[in-house]
Parts: structure tokens; sequence; C-alpha cells
């Protein structure tokens, strides 16, 4: 079986770390539930908007993510049962690099 598994809040919970430096930076009090639509133009102000999609591609947010609870074992299980794992990403080019970088540090 091929099993397709998305980067970004399945493997790693890069939304999150999206919304910690942004809060932090900006002295505010984002949450995911704040966000009704992946297309934050659509739920937020664009100026706010516009700085978290560009917190996306820096390399200070993929600094310390860690994989999801389990994913690591889970990803390594469905391997060893013979499985092909993708892993998939709608991004920017310029974040490509880091999650590259911990893909092969978490799931070698």
């Amino acid at each position: 079986m091929i099993i397709g598994v998305d980067f970004d809040n399945v493997l790693f919970p890069t939304l999150q770390a999206v919304l910690d430096l942004y809060n932090t930076q900006n002295g505010a009090s984002l949450t995911a539930n704040d966000l009704t639509n992946y297309n934050f133009y659509e739920c937020l102000d664009s100026a706010v908007a516009d700085k978290l999609l560009e917190l996306f591609c820096r390399k200070k947010v993929y600094d310390s993510l860690k994989p999801f609870k389990n994913a690591v074992e889970t990803l390594k299980w469905a391997s060893s049962k013979g499985h092909e794992i993708f892993i998939l990403t709608a991004t920017d080019v310029r974040n490509l690099p880091f999650k590259e970088a911990l893909l092969r540090k978490f799931f070698p």
C-alpha cells in the first residue's frame, strides 16, 4: 500500500509553532481556533495573515519542532509492513530545506 502523510499538523505541530512565535513577537493570543480556514486571508486581517505566512518560512519555527507523539513509531511500523510512505506538503519553497532536515533527523 502507498501511504501519503502530511508534514504539517500530522507529523509535526507546525501551525502551533508559528502561532507561538507570532504571539510572542506581537503580544497577541491567536490560537488554532481562530483559524477557520487554511486560507488565512479569509479568517484574519490581511496584515496578520501576511505575518503568519512569512513565519512559516523562518528557520526558527522548525528549530524546535519535534514530531507528534507516536508519529515516528507509527511510520516505522507501516514501513516495516512493506508500505511505501510518502511525506506530503503544500508549502513555500523557502521552508523546504527546514522540513527536509527535520525529516532526515526524525524519519531517516
